[in-house]
């Protein structure tokens, strides 16, 4: 060989070990001196709900009919398909994906599958920016392995930070969920910690972190308990890699096989294998309270709706038999064995299928409609929403439509529609919704949609192809009641930006905002009647995305599977087909037995004094506030009910308000005696309620503004049945501080700056026998006030 072609040999090879030492990762990742962790194993660019997925953070995106998040062990270059959305596919162990779909920036092979990569943070931040340049409405995944090279289980907090809201899991079991629309914050801070139990071997750390829009991003590391500081890799502790472990496994396992099909009544076998070492442990199960448990084995020490425990067994397995019927779609477990001095999460199944679908797979869209007068999808108010919009002076209003696939109607522009005119679309998707193209007034046409997640973007390339602005639409689809008798079902929705739903022609949600798409977020309960029932969702945008999404659930906000159609056979409009619906929230005074508080009333929002939300001190917050000017009103002696009018001392005997705090809309109407009057109006007392508890202030069913500075009180009767007083535990939580009254007296407050997380702090009550007053009251600084 001549020393030239040794030479340019040599500079090859040396040219190709120089492009490996510069590709290929490091063996192990390390953290950085403050402990934060510096690669991380990334899957980015899933479709999501925007930067707060709410109840939404537990659906498994990873379910690709291979991999799912209760067995996946990622790698780099691990394929992942997009997620599918019958959850059996993943073996009834996980939650569908309830997006269905990569983001369109993610960056996908050829075959269409997002790759497993691995990626570097900046400084101690995780960017996901990198992997999806611009994204917004999207959520990804990230993971670490940790390796506890001790003989004994570790137990540390965790530090995190992120843009927007995240999910942490340890060994597939859920150890922290933040729902937040908000910045990571400064470089080396953390924003939240939380308990974390790292067990001999090799552990695995999930994060899932969602964006809304701009910053998308995470740092994460682990703190000595004792509050000494953080736990780097390598110290003698703990080792941080991104190379697979083999992980460790819970000495206790879920097992649950499942025998017949929903409707109908299913049966599900439980089974939880324990290893103890032959000593005795105890057990605590929960699963969800539809179901009614039988067959258990050994004899638990609590049985009652929802949850077993045993104290002090040996059994190597112990099982149960739950039964129910009925529509449903998931059902989840949890549970805990505490062996010797600690404590281990239940391994195994965490969840199963009915096989049920749940989400709304057809309907049928108008065109997008310019809004008439200055609306706009931001600021358009609940009258507006809930009035009229489809009518063209003949024979077709909102409430006596009867939708079908290719029907053809005119808007009476001019008339009492609130319609403008025709919205731009694409050139093709006007010859699908026009009756003549290119006609602004042209008559409109119906068209049919589909969705496999109940989610559907009107800007994709079969409804309207573009990024209209300034417009609204409605869709339509029919549910039906197969009983011989009306039944009531809960709602979820959410839309992008401010949305409506009708059903049979009445208002049943109704949601002012400007924001990205929330999930199935704004909750409302409706009566279906037998047969066929008309469910319309009016949608107004202001800019950027425009989407809605829905679906009916049960009483525990868990998707409902209602058979759905857009074939108008045998439906009736109107008053006498679809009468005055009965029950709660049409006059009735309800009785909620729920893990929740479905129903609270409500004060105006007062003006604070001296102090903000954020700042109020605790002592400040458990003095009076509602003491009216006849002293006849007090925090101590009030009886709320629905409709109770007072005036408080502002400045005497109510000394920390100063006055009534601007409303919105018909919020004067619902909480002002003299609305529009601030000096001369009274307080009204008005009924609010949430299926799932939680309470957006701002909402349109609130004050439908943006308040600041100020503060309500929320009351509600919690009932005692049994013939002895009894200590609970409440759970609150708000944006900003918060403080509870228990039969007028304080029973905990927390003053913070921050926003909500659901049900973040616990306040233990004493309830009396009987009815007990709970008096919740919330300050607000500015933002959110939930």
């Amino acid at each position: 060989m001549s020393c030239h072609r040794f030479v340019s040999l040599c500079s090859r090879i040396l040219a190709v070990l120089m492009l490996i030492a510069f590709a290929a990762p490091a063996a192990r990742a390390q953290t950085d001196d403050n402990g934060f962790f510096t690669e991380y194993l990334v899957a980015a660019g899933y479709s999501g709900p925007g930067c707060n997925p709410n109840q939404l953070a537990a659906a498994d995106f990873l379910c690709d009919g291979d991999t799912s998040e209760s067995d996946i062990l990622p790698e780099e270059g691990l394929l992942l398909m997009l997620p599918v959305t019958e959850a059996e596919d993943c073996e009834g162990n996980v939650r569908p994906a309830l997006f269905g779909g990569f983001h369109p920036l993610a960056s996908v092979d050829f075959d269409g599958n997002l790759p497993v990569v691995l990626q570097a943070t900046n400084g101690d931040l995780l960017d996901f920016d990198v992997q999806a340049p611009g994204a917004d409405n999207v959520m990804a995944y990230a993971w670490v392995y940790v390796e506890n090279v001790t003989d004994s289980p570790l137990v540390m907090r965790m530090g995190i930070a992120s843009d927007d809201s995240i999910q942490v899991k340890v060994n597939r079991v859920e150890v922290f969920s933040l729902g937040v629309c908000g910045g990571w914050g400064p470089a080396g801070t953390t924003q939240n910690t939380f308990p974390v139990t790292l067990q001999p071997g090799g552990n695995l750390i999930q994060f899932k972190v969602w964006d809304g829009c701009c910053g998308w991003g995470m740092r994460a590391r682990f703190e000595d308990p004792t509050g000494c500081g953080a736990v780097r890799s390598g110290d003698g502790q703990i080792e941080v890699s991104v190379e697979p472990l083999e992980l460790w496994q819970s000495p206790a396992s879920r097992s649950v096989s499942i025998d017949g099909e929903a409707p109908g009544e299913v049966t599900a076998s439980v089974s939880i294998a324990i290893n103890a070492g032959g000593g005795s442990y105890d057990l605590e199960e929960s699963y969800d309270r539809a179901w009614e448990v039988s067959d258990v084995a050994p004899e638990p020490t609590v049985n009652e709706p929802g949850r077993l425990a045993w104290e002090g067994i040996t059994a190597a397995t112990v099982s149960y038999t739950l039964s129910r019927s009925g529509a449903w779609t998931i059902s989840s477990f949890s549970g805990t064995a505490n062996i010797g001095d600690t404590e281990y999460p239940v391994g195994g199944a965490t969840s199963l299928s009915s096989g049920l679908s749940s989400h709304v797979g057809e309907i049928l869209v108008t065109p997008a409609y310019t809004m008439a007068g200055g609306i706009q999808g931001c600021n358009i108010s609940v009258e507006q929403m809930d009035g009229p919009w489809i009518n063209d002076a003949d024979e077709i209003t909102d409430e006596t439509i009867i939708p079908e696939e290719g029907l053809i109607f005119s808007i009476d522009f001019e008339g009492e529609s609130q319609i403008a005119g025709l919205g731009i679309m694409g050139p093709d998707q006007e010859a699908l919704f026009l009756d003549f193209p290119g006609d602004p007034f042209s008559e409109s046409i119906l068209v049919r949609a589909t969705s496999a997640d109940g989610f559907y973007d009107f800007q994709r390339a079969d409804i309207f192809g573009t990024d209209v602005e300034q417009v609204m639409c409605a869709a339509f689809f029919y549910a039906i009641n197969d009983s011989d008798e009306p039944i009531r079902v809960g709602i979820g929705f959410g839309s992008d930006d401010a949305g409506t739903v009708r059903v049979n022609g009445r208002p049943v949600i109704t949601t002012p905002r400007c924001a990205g798409h929330p999930g199935f977020t704004d909750k409302g309960t409706a009566q279906l009647d037998p047969g066929k029932n008309l469910v319309s969702v009016y949608t107004f945008e202001n800019g950027g995305g425009y989407n809605m999404c829905i679906r009916f659930e049960d009483e525990n906000l868990e998707p409902l599977p209602i058979p759905t159609t857009i074939d108008p056979t045998g439906y009736e409009p109107g008053e006498d087909a679809h009468p005055e619906p009965e029950g709660p929230g049409n006059g009735d005074i309800a009785i909620h037995d729920s893990p929740v508080i479905r129903e609270v009333l409500l004060t105006p929002a007062f003006n604070l004094a001296v102090w903000n939300g954020c700042n109020i001190p605790i002592d400040i917050m458990g003095e009076e506030w509602i003491s009216d000017i006849d002293g006849e009103v007090s925090d101590e002696t009030i009886i709320p009910e629905d409709g109770l009018v007072f005036l408080p001392d502002f400045g005497g005997s109510a000394p920390e308000i100063s006055g009534l705090t601007n409303l919105g809309g018909t919020a004067f109407d619902r909480f002002w005696t003299v609305p529009g009057d601030a000096f001369n109006s009274e307080a009204i007392l008005a009924p609010m309620s949430s299926p799932n508890g939680i309470y957006d202030l701002q909402g349109g069913s609130a004050f439908q503004a943006n308040v600041e500075r100020c503060m309500c009180v929320a009351y509600t009767y919690v009932i005692n049945d049994s013939e002895v007083g009894r200590c609970i535990q409440l759970g609150i939580g708000s944006d900003d501080s918060i403080s509870v009254k228990v039969n007028g007296r304080p029973a905990g407050a927390f003053s913070h700056c921050a926003p909500h997380s659901p049900f973040s702090f616990k306040v233990p009550v004493w309830l009396d026998p009987g009815k007990n007053m709970i008096a919740i009251a919330t300050y607000e600084n500015g933002g959110g006030y939930i």
